[in-house]
């Protein structure tokens, strides 16, 4: 009796500290939740009641995950699995094994998974969701290896046995991946409809916590698809769940695809920005090791973009032993083209094989994106080396793989706004047919005594109805033809700047390839300043077709290309010569900027020909746009002190008569000042923002 009494008094004790616990777990005060299960762990043991223990172990798991403590965690699952197995209690056996495949995937153990995973595939009679979930950890280990069809074959595995038991729990999980991997093999349409298939399958207050990750999903392939905007929305969306609902890890995938979105809008200061935070959520918190390497990763590409190379040779340095450990996959791959162009502009000499072997990857993960940047890395190399044949090869094999990219990107953008007219128009309908039956309902309910009149009204109605549905659908008919035609316009549009673009790059590639036969100085200097002025306005035509806006070009992002450029074209190393860039980003256009374009460039030339002797320090060229009082006013100053007179270069220097004759253009005030170095002022009225 009295045995009795301290076993229903220990259960007492155990479920009142379970509840406490609970609440603490609620209110994520997660290491007082952690101290409670423990409480309830050691009196379930000190009970024999093997169950209860078990479930309060996983407890523990769950608590030293949200404050990132994986290896005790680990311990208890164990702990947890062994006890069930010398119980022989198959249910928890099971829930322990799937807690302990959870936990090596946060670590990246691969093999342990597939062990893990398999295990529980061979116990009989479970219940579906144990072998769902066991798929589902399969699929994204042999992702993470690069093994495409097994990744294939078990998420469509988890898919099947989710649809069978209409399990909305897992379910958009796997649709979620299975639309990543459609994405990952250009399948962009599948992968949109199955990305909106798991939103719909989501319950708004019990999965509310798996929003932000589909969002980022949908941004990824807006991205993708070269729709920034919408891929930015989605981005932000993911983002704004995040802090909704205090996710702090889960921001680190909303934070990665933001950076993502800006760095192809090549805002990289911005993306920078992003993926600094993200990489800072894994510094405290933890998470998956490639994961992290991919943040690192994309954070050097951000500083090789911005030409901060001492901070690439940091974080290359820092990740480099955990690339070598791994598979070949992304991660690898990315991390060789980083590793390949800091080479090329640090040690030319030696990049030739870091590019061959970003090449051999490429090749084997079949890549089209990266082997776009490999063979640009080939044209730079070819012509740093003076080989501007094999440079022009190159250069014309990488703008045939993104013309490749595009035309796939444009068409499915083109069929996918189709797509979306005509279901837009069948809800239009559908919504349309719903209303006639509501009104024929209410007109049938009348009172006796005036339905011959509530049917002639109704068929008045009816007549005047299909009059005006017939007028819907003409306008809507009209309105889906002309958007349509904008469409098409703008893809055409899109594609002549890419054209043009081309062909300019064919031209300046010529250039090249004739400077090899001269051997005079000052007609070899002609052809290369013909090369840096035709370049100058292929990067015009390429703002135009890679944007949103087809009729207008970003001044700072355009500046900020064209000095990249000539820095690259006249070997300027980063201590040689400081460039400051104070630019307002105005959206000016084609008219205005290419003029524009070509007097920056002839001055930025002019400057590093001309300013500088070899003994000078602190050099500088600082370049300005400013709009004020309806004028753009544009500066170029150096503090060079190479010219002592403005006769010096008025009416014999080509290139100045060419800015000349821009300003007119323009309709500029040309202003010469030499005081501590050159200073070129235009004040420009003749000039028009874009659309």
């Amino acid at each position: 009796m009295c045995l009795l009494f301290m076993h229903i008094s220990y259960s007492l004790v155990s479920q009142k500290v379970s509840e406490q616990a609970e609440e603490a777990f609620s209110k994520r005060d997660f290491v007082k939740a952690e101290q409670l299960w423990k409480e309830v762990a050691k009196t379930n043991a000190s009970e024999k009641n093997v169950k209860g223990e078990i479930d309060a172990l996983l407890n523990i798991v769950r608590c030293g995950m949200h404050i990132s403590k994986y290896d005790t965690s680990v311990y208890y699952a164990k702990l947890a699995v062994k006890k069930a197995k010398t119980n022989n209690l198959k249910l928890q056996y099971a829930s322990s094994m799937n807690t302990l495949i959870t936990l090596f995937q946060f670590l990246d153990q691969k093999d342990s998974i597939i062990r893990a995973a398999n295990e529980v595939l061979q116990i009989s009679d479970l219940k579906h969701s144990y072998y769902s979930d066991s798929y589902s950890a399969l699929s994204l280990v042999y992702k993470d290896k690069g093994d495409i069809e097994n990744e294939e074959l078990y998420l469509n595995k988890a898919i099947e046995i989710d649809r069978m038991n209409s399990d909305s729990s897992s379910l958009p999980f796997n649709l979620t991946n299975l639309g990543m991997f459609k994405s990952k093999i250009n399948l962009h349409n599948e992968a949109l409809q199955l990305y909106f298939e798991a939103l719909s399958f989501l319950r708004p207050e019990k999965d509310k916590f798996k929003f932000p990750t589909i969002y980022s999903n949908i941004a990824s392939l807006f991205r993708t698809l070269q729709n920034l905007e919408k891929s930015e929305e989605y981005g932000l969306k993911a983002l704004d769940e995040c802090n909704k609902l205090n996710l702090v890890t889960t921001k680190i995938r909303a934070y990665n695809e933001l950076g993502a979105t800006a760095q192809k809008s090549r805002n990289y200061s911005k993306a920078l920005n992003y993926y600094l935070k993200s990489d800072s959520i894994f510094s405290k918190k933890g998470g998956r090791k490639s994961y992290q390497l991919d943040v690192k990763i994309a954070i050097a590409e951000c500083y090789l973009s911005l030409g901060n190379l001492k901070k690439v040779k940091e974080i290359t340095s820092e990740i480099r032993p955990s690339v070598d450990s791994i598979a070949y996959n992304n991660e690898q791959l990315s991390f060789a083209i980083v590793d390949a162009e800091y080479v090329l502009n640090t040690n030319p000499e030696n990049a030739l094989l870091k590019i061959k072997r970003a090449e051999n990857l490429s090749i084997k993960l079949k890549n089209q994106n990266s082997s776009n940047k490999v063979y640009g890395l080939y044209s730079k190399y070819y012509n740093l080396k003076k080989d501007y044949k094999n440079s022009l090869i190159y250069s014309e094999k990488a703008d045939k793989v993104k013309d490749s990219i595009y035309r796939s990107e444009q068409s499915f953008v083109v069929h996918n706004l189709e797509a979306l007219y005509q279901k837009k128009e069948q809800d239009v309908q559908i919504e349309l047919l719903a209303t006639q039956n509501e009104l024929q309902t209410t007109q049938l309910k009348q009172q006796k005594i005036i339905i011959f009149s509530s049917v002639l009204g109704l068929i008045i109605f009816g007549t005047l109805l299909s009059f005006i549905a017939s007028l819907f659908g003409k306008v809507k008919s009209q309105k889906a033809v002309v958007e349509k035609s904008l469409e098409e316009k703008d893809v055409l549009l899109k594609e002549i700047h890419h054209r043009v673009k081309n062909n300019l790059q064919v031209i300046s590639s010529l250039l090249a390839l004739q400077s090899k036969y001269i051997e005079d100085d000052n007609a070899l200097n002609a052809l290369k300043q013909g090369q840096d002025r035709v370049h100058s306005m292929a990067l015009i035509h390429q703002d135009l077709y890679q944007g949103e806006n087809l009729i207008g070009i970003s001044t700072k992002s355009y500046f900020e290309q064209l000095v990249d450029n000539l820095i690259y074209s006249y070997n300027i190393e980063e201590e040689e010569v400081s460039l400051v860039l104070d630019v307002e980003n105005i959206t000016l256009d084609v008219d205005t900027m290419i003029p524009l374009g070509l007097v920056v460039n002839e001055l930025v030339s002019n400057a590093f020909k001309h300013a500088f002797n070899n003994n000078q320090k602190n050099a500088e060229i600082k370049i300005s746009l400013k709009e004020k009082n309806n004028h753009l006013e544009l500066e170029v100053r150096d503090n060079g002190e190479s010219i002592k007179s403005t006769d010096e270069i008025n009416g014999k220097s080509f290139g100045f008569e060419l800015i000349k004759s821009f300003s007119l253009k323009l309709k500029a005030k040309l202003e010469m000042n030499i005081d501590q170095g050159l200073s070129i002022k235009l004040l420009i009225e003749n000039y028009n923002k874009a659309a």
